[in-house]
């Protein structure tokens, strides 16, 4: 049987004091708690025979000082009892009544007393008030709610534990009976209008709760004063026994009207039909962690609950059932359902038992203290004088049992928990395994094969459980990880253990005298390192400690043991883990896809990587790129791949500049780590003009000054031009890549009759919108170029040389087409007839130039800073080492072949072919040029050069050859670029037999300016120049002969459009005009008649593009008249007719063309006065004539030809 106390009987609330007295005088004997001594200070002699104590530490230092067990006050109750044992454990004793004493050993014991004008349940923890002289008060209260009647109350009768309320209305009457947690209403009704009266005469109201649901109870949810565990007040199901034994159970519904009334539905038989007076009982129950419930449902009486073993009847229900006990499990006869047992019914039991948990029992401060469980032990004893029967026990659900459960729950839930035995007529239980919670019990019998009768309220839960916890702070997450996911890892073999700290807790945990150990267990579970204890120092952190040998790579759990030293007390907190990676991972692969790339695209790289044991569920491999083109958009973070279960990957990368080493570095989760990196070589995309991917080339054709438009096929070739307007021959143009920031290859334009500079906007589909004006004066320009960024900031720029200054000016680019105010980033460009910009062929972020030396007619290329240019190198002769210097334009094309480096596309002045060429980093080929394409000798590519027909010196500025009469020297006079001459120099007298002098230009293709001379056998002769100002004799190339049958001869120009110089020929006989095409290599071809009636002019000279078509003009004085007329050239070897330009010419002789010798981007011309030898200079006007003569210089009557 059970050993739980018998009932005292009759101990008022008001006496509550005395039974605390023990427990205060325990606290009372702890001195100065909190520290270690605090434990001698407790008087073990004092304590009596049931020593308490307030909280858990209390209790605890009188326990382990006096070797007894502490009542824990404040976890104890008439249900339930919480002891602290020497052994640091809880031991919990629930029972199902309310039957275990108080600290002084008294057990609860209701009672009605009178307090002001109301009546209060006495002796119990919680208390119930009933109205008494205050007939408009509530009728029942219980600190969360108020249970009124709608009328007034009569005062009450009382005795004892019931009161009596005669006449609430006529016919109904209430007798109150008072519980320790349960206060049953019993009301007597006496006929249908009673019955209607109390069907809705009931309300219930709550200032502080909830109304919550509970199948079949009326309920109210409050904390209230009941501290962070929830109370609920609730009213049972209501039961009807009518005069004939008949039994009915009420549903209850709830409405709202500021208060909620307790409707009573109609039973299912007519109330009518039954036998007056009717007893209708229902229960005011207390709920909450103190109170262990317990009842029974039955199929016998499907929708009756059986609450703590009654059912509104005046007994036990299966005691009126015929039953012995007052809880069946299993078969039985009711023999209130059925008299004669024609049918065998079913009943099940419940408890409910709730342990103090973490939230109550941990102090503050100790937030850290766990129980686990020790053991569990239920146990219930039989019937007086049944045979003990131990159906098996299941755990329900989380809910639990509550007062409303009826026979319809019993079927759903429940899970077998243990099988019990019967010892001296008790069923016992151990539990201890197959409760999921510790802390809450919900047991059930849901059936048996043997009838089981039992003392339902001797219910019993012994539960035992270790006070187990340190103020533990382990080490850091990266030495040791605690939690699901691993963070520690080692690259040593030796990994650090230790680094934690345990911090004393108020004196109890220094008393312990504690050691520790750690034990290290791979995946397996198999021991891999166990360490000799160490003595625990309380409030440092410990050192660190690495094993003496090496672990193999893996996995480890490393648990810490902390042990005091008498043994008694043990605790591991949650084990840490960590794992061993000594082996360095290894990027096997790492590769970009073979295509062309440009600047700003994304591509994928391709990786594999391995490692030692990868891939496994704790190893993996994170890859960082450390690149800033793998930056994920819209942040700043670059790009990181995880590998976990596949070792290979792709990831995508945006190319910001050329010639990119892509690095990336593989670490695994213990920061061993390989390098690796990859060439991607890449290229600008400065040239596709129809948006297809390949770069495109745009050239003027001489013959009519349309640009054409050259597609790109990717491999090196182009597509045949097609027209895309005309108008080109008098503008300089050049490939400027995307300068309005539209994503489109635009065109820079100059307009050599304006000198305005121009915005062609490129459309995407290889031509371009109306062009737009930049700015006026850049006729004051030699050669420029534009689509490198010079200054890094994303935009293109234009490079120009001044010919004022022969200094190359930046003007930045304002990424809408405009240009920003230029700057001088260099001097001594004045020699260079040619700049383009190159891309970055050194791949060093940063854009190249690529330069014509006009005074040696070798290429430069010269290397990008950031704001400017600095270092340079010669580029080989003929641009790949195999030849000699022959192209007079050359213009980069990005990537045309796909092979991701900078192509230059180049036309040779001697053939006219289109030769493809690729330069490295320091300026040597990348492979031997490539014919592309013929005939191209009358194409002018899209890239601005310096006219330098004149330039004897290579110093930018035309110049005049002069021949003394006298001796037949040949001096050189260097023009200053303005209106004036700087150095002279001479090319000695070899020259002085000579019997026509005559500028002939770059005619033998080698880039630099010849000289015609016939001799007087009449043998025409190319003096080739040098670039320097001088020439070398023994280079001389004989033309032809038979050239004393013309009267005149000009040269230096491309009359018919194929890209080299002719030579103009006027015959003395006929006075024809007759052209002798140039071959670019210092030979003529068959003559073809220009034009007749040339025998009337005199001082005939050819000074270039003077109308700004693009086609050379030539200029004459006629005899008759000595005006002088302009006729312009066709560019297909014809003139059209003379348009006279100016008169007064007499006197006057030595007309020679000079070029644009005054550097306002028109040609001119100079003329001497034969009276006073005074020469002239007459500046071009862009349109054919000229502007006010202004005097060159004096006094040279002592010169017999000018050139």
């Amino acid at each position: 049987m059970s050993e739980t106390p018998p009932l005292k009987r009759r101990r008022g609330l008001g006496r509550a004091a005395a039974a605390t007295a023990t427990a205060v005088a325990a606290a009372a004997l702890l001195a100065a708690p909190g520290t270690a001594s605090a434990q001698d200070a407790v008087d073990c002699s004092a304590l009596g025979s049931l020593p308490s104590a307030d909280g858990l530490a209390a209790a605890l230092r009188i326990a382990t000082a006096c070797d007894v067990e502490v009542r824990l006050e404040a976890e104890s109750s008439p249900y339930a009892t919480t002891y602290v044992t020497p052994q640091w454990q809880l031991r919990y004793v629930g029972t199902a009544g309310p039957v275990q004493g108080d600290s002084a050993g008294e057990t609860a014991d209701p009672v009605l007393v009178e307090s002001g004008d109301a009546l209060v349940v006495d002796g119990t923890p919680w208390p119930v008030g009933l109205s008494r002289t205050d007939t408009d008060g509530p009728l029942l209260t219980d600190g969360a709610a108020a249970l009124d009647w709608v009328g007034e109350q009569p005062v009450p009768e009382y005795s004892g534990t019931t009161a009596t309320y005669g006449e609430l209305t006529p016919g109904l009457d209430l007798t109150v009976e008072a519980g320790v947690s349960t206060t049953q209403l019993r009301f007597t009704v006496d006929g249908p209008e009673a019955w209607d009266a109390l069907a809705s005469g009931l309300t219930v109201s709550s200032d502080i709760g909830t109304f919550s649901r509970f199948p079949g109870l009326f309920s109210v949810l409050t904390y209230g004063d009941f501290g962070t565990h929830p109370h609920i007040g609730a009213l049972t199901p209501f039961k009807i026994r009518d005069a004939d034994g008949t039994g009915l159970t009420v549903r209850v519904h709830q409405t709202s009207n500021g208060s909620e009334t307790v409707v009573l539905w109609p039973p299912t038989q007519p109330i009518a039909d039954l036998a007056f007076p009717l007893a209708v009982t229902t229960e005011w129950i207390s709920v909450n962690r103190q109170v262990n419930e317990w009842g029974a449902v039955t199929s016998a009486a499907q929708t009756l609950p059986i609450y703590r073993g009654g059912a509104g009847l005046d007994e036990p229900y299966f005691t009126a059932a015929g039953e012995a006990g007052d809880l069946v499990v299993g078969p039985y006869c009711d023999l209130l359902a059925d008299p004669e047992c024609t049918e065998v019914h079913e009943a099940a039991g419940y408890w409910d038992f709730e342990v103090p948990g973490r939230t109550t029992l941990n102090p503050a401060g100790a937030a850290w203290l766990n129980y686990p469980l020790v053991s569990a032990t239920f146990s219930i004893d039989a019937a007086a004088g049944a045979e003990c029967v131990a159906p098996d026990l299941s755990a329900t659900s989380v809910d639990g049992y509550h007062a409303g459960h009826v026979w319809k729950y019993r079927d759903t839930e429940g899970s077998p928990a243990a099988s019990g035995e019967c010892i001296d007529g008790t069923a016992v239980y151990d539990i201890t395994g197959p409760i999921p919670d510790p802390s809450s019990f919900n047991l059930a019998m849901l059936g048996s094969e043997e009838t089981a009768r039992f003392d339902g309220g001797s219910a019993r839960l012994e539960v035992v459980r270790d006070i187990r916890g340190l103020d533990f702070k382990g080490a850091a997450q990266r030495v040791c990880s605690t939690g699901t996911a691993l963070t520690a890892y080692s690259n040593d073999a030796t990994p650090q253990y230790g680094g934690f700290k345990v911090d004393d807790w108020d004196g109890l945990t220094a008393a312990l005298d504690l050691s520790w150990t750690a034990t290290f267990r791979d995946d397996t579970g198999a021991t891999a390192l166990a360490t000799a204890p160490r003595d625990l120092v309380l409030g440092t952190t410990t050192p660190f400690y690495s094993p003496e040998a090496p672990l193999p790579d893996g996995r480890y759990e490393v648990t810490y043991t902390f042990t005091s030293a008498d043994g008694a007390f043990t605790h591991t907190p949650m084990p840490c883990s960590i794992a061993v990676d000594t082996a360095a991972p290894e990027v096997v692969v790492l590769d970009v896809d073979d295509r062309q790339r440009y600047v700003g695209e994304e591509f994928e790289v391709t990786v594999e990587v391995a490692d030692d044991g990868f891939p496994a569920d704790w190893r993996y491999l994170t890859l960082h790129c450390l690149y800033s083109g793998c930056e994920i958009e819209g942040s700043s973070e670059t790009l990181t791949v995880r590998f976990t279960d596949e070792s290979t990957a792709t990831f995508p990368v945006t190319l910001e500049s050329t010639g990119l080493e892509l690095p990336v570095s593989l670490y695994d989760k213990a920061n061993n780590q390989d390098l690796a990196s990859v060439s991607v070589p890449a290229t600008y995309s400065r040239n596709d003009f129809d948006g297809d991917g390949h770069q495109d080339l745009m050239a003027v054709r001489e013959a009519d000054g349309h640009m054409l438009f050259h597609a790109g096929n990717g491999d090196g070739t182009f597509d045949a031009g097609v027209s895309k307007g005309a108008g080109w021959g008098g503008v300089d143009a050049a490939m400027a890549g995307d300068l309005n920031g539209d994503g489109r290859a635009d065109l820079l334009g100059r307009d050599t009759r304006t000198g305005s500079l121009y915005l062609y906007p490129g459309n995407g589909a290889g031509g371009w919108s109306t062009r737009v004006l930049i700015s006026a004066g850049w006729n004051t320009t030699g050669a420029f170029t534009s689509g490198a960024d010079v200054n890094r900031d994303g935009r293109a720029d234009l490079l120009a040389v001044k010919q004022s200054d022969g200094r190359l000016y930046s003007y930045p680019g304002k990424g809408d087409g405009t240009f920003g105010t230029g700057t001088a980033i260099a001097s001594g460009w004045g020699g260079f007839d040619a700049v383009t910009a190159a891309g970055d062929l050194d791949e060093d972020g940063y854009d190249d130039l690529l330069a014509r030396d006009a005074r040696t007619g070798g290429h430069y290329l010269y290397f990008g800073n950031g704001s400017g240019f600095g270092d340079r190198v010669a580029v080989p002769a003929g641009l790949d080492g195999t030849g000699t210097d022959r192209y007079r334009q050359v213009t980069p094309v990005g990537d045309v072949d796909g092979d991701n480096a900078e192509d230059l596309v180049a036309i040779d002045s001697r053939t006219g072919e289109l030769e493809l060429h690729s330069l490295r980093g320091d300026g040597t080929a990348l492979h031997e040029g490539e014919t592309v394409a013929t005939g191209w000798g009358g194409s002018r590519l899209a890239s601005a050069a310096d006219d330098r027909t004149y330039d004897y010196t290579g110093d930018g500025n035309s110049d005049v050859l002069a021949r003394r009469g006298s001796d037949g020297k040949l001096y050189v006079y260097n023009g200053n670029g303005s209106t004036g001459f700087g150095p002279i120099g001479t090319w000695g007298i070899d020259l002085k037999g000579l019997t026509l002098l005559e500028t002939a230009g770059d005619f033998d293709g080698d880039g630099f300016a010849d000289l015609l001379g016939r001799d007087s056998g009449g043998i025409l002769y190319l003096y080739r120049g040098d670039g320097t100002g001088g020439y070398d004799p023994a280079r001389r190339l004989r033309i032809g002969s038979g050239w004393n049958g013309m009267s005149a001869v000009v040269s230096g120009q491309d009359f018919d459009s194929d890209g080299f110089a002719d030579i103009v020929g006027r015959d003395q006989a006929t006075g024809y005009l007759w052209l002798y095409p140039g071959r670019g290599d210092g030979t003529i071809g068959a003559k073809v008649q220009f034009s007749t009636g040339w025998n009337g002019m005199r001082e005939i000279t050819s000074p270039g593009d003077l109308d700004h078509d693009g086609h050379a003009d030539v200029i004459g004085i006629r005899s008759s008249n000595d005006c002088m007329y302009f006729y312009g050239g066709k560019g297909d070897g014809t003139l059209k007719a003379g348009v006279q330009v100016s008169c007064n010419w007499t006197g006057y002789d030595q007309v020679a063309a000079v070029g644009d010798f005054d550097g306002d981007g028109h040609g001119d011309w100079i003329a001497r006065r034969v009276a006073d030898g005074r020469v002239y200079l007459y500046q071009g006007t862009g349109t054919g004539g000229f502007t006010t003569r202004i005097t060159l210089v004096t006094g040279w009557t002592w010169a017999n030809a000018i050139a």
